[in-house]
């Protein structure tokens, strides 16, 4: 109903007698397929007022992507390999389209990053800031969906990240380039 597109978001849900009888299954079963929608991010169940379809959010990317990560079946390689290939072309895309704004916050993310290089959660929060800003610059929300889950799983990497020496400081050298790439707008 919902992915054939016959429900949009803010509409509501045939009632659970009507769900029932539509596909001949117990009332138990559509109960725990409206959980697992609305864990989904698909629907939102309002008590006494029925279930909403719920327009799809990055949550809705990024929770499987998250299950991958805890079971170890993404590592920080397989991150560090995907941002390399997709952000050269991100900064293309986002040099041509930046506004001065942008670019100012993007600066004070880089250096919100710089003063908290010792304290590595408020540094991958600066940096985290820094690479959704950019993807956002792009203007395109199909980029913005490929790298949230690549953006925020780096978290689940924080003492990785410091145990190699020199990464942060690899990491600045990598931001600058970024950052000079975006006021040449090259």
């Amino acid at each position: 109903m919902i992915d054939d597109g016959n429900l949009r978001p803010g509409e509501k849900l045939p009632s659970e007698r009507e769900l029932v009888a539509q596909f001949s299954i117990s009332r138990s079963v559509v109960r725990e397929a409206l959980r697992v929608l609305e864990a989904q991010g698909l629907v939102t169940i309002q008590q006494g007022k029925g279930v909403y379809v719920q327009r799809p959010g990055l949550q809705t990317v990024l929770q499987p992507v998250q299950r991958l990560l805890k079971d170890g079946s993404i590592t920080l390689q397989n991150l560090m390999q995907a941002r390399y290939i997709l952000e050269p072309e991100i900064v293309k895309i986002a040099s041509k389209m930046i506004n001065e704004a942008q670019l100012l916050r993007l600066e004070q993310e880089y250096h919100e990053m710089i003063k908290y290089l010792d304290y590595p959660e408020k540094y991958l929060e600066a940096d985290k800031n820094f690479h959704s800003l950019l993807v956002s610059c792009t203007g395109n929300p199909v980029l913005v969906i490929m790298m949230w889950p690549i953006i925020t799983m780096f978290n689940g990497f924080i003492e990785l990240l410091y145990q190699v020496p020199g990464t942060p400081q690899k990491v600045f050298t990598a931001h600058d380039t970024i950052l000079k790439a975006l006021r040449d707008h090259d």
